[in-house]
């Protein structure tokens, strides 16, 4: 007669390993994943700014802008930023957790955007303020 043959399964300790080593690989993909989306964010923003400040240039130097200073709402209605970069930067503010500069602008200054806390329908910038172009130190 044959004997039955065993099956031999794995055992506590190879499946508590192969749990940690995927445990160990999953940690460092995610803080991977999160430092690439931070850069893409902040690319984003930054192409945002650039964008506003070409717009706020070219408002100013179409002589429409008022010399004393003048607001985002002027440039949206004149045509000099597009709906698409309104709806991205104003209508819809933190979209990427970055609130825009709002209010008005003065000819010769940089265009910012930083880090949002919002709260109830009211933003608050919080942390480091990106400005395009960048500021003097």
């Amino acid at each position: 007669m044959n004997s039955p043959t065993r099956r031999r399964g794995f055992t506590l300790v190879e499946i508590m390993v192969v749990v940690t080593i995927v445990g160990i690989l999953s940690a460092m993909a995610i803080t991977g994943i999160h430092k690439v989306k931070e850069a893409t964010n902040r690319a984003i923003v930054m192409n945002n700014l650039r964008q506003i400040y070409q717009a706020k240039e070219m408002y100013i130097s179409s002589g429409e802008a008022d010399p004393r200073g003048y607001s985002v709402y002027d440039m949206h209605d004149n045509g000099y930023l597009s709906d698409t970069l309104w709806a991205a930067c104003y209508e819809t503010p933190g979209a990427h957790g970055y609130l825009y500069q709002g209010g008005s602008f003065a000819p010769g200054e940089s265009v910012w955007a930083g880090p949002s806390t919002i709260s109830g329908g009211i933003g608050t910038i919080t942390g480091d303020t990106i400005f395009y172009p960048a500021k003097e130190p």
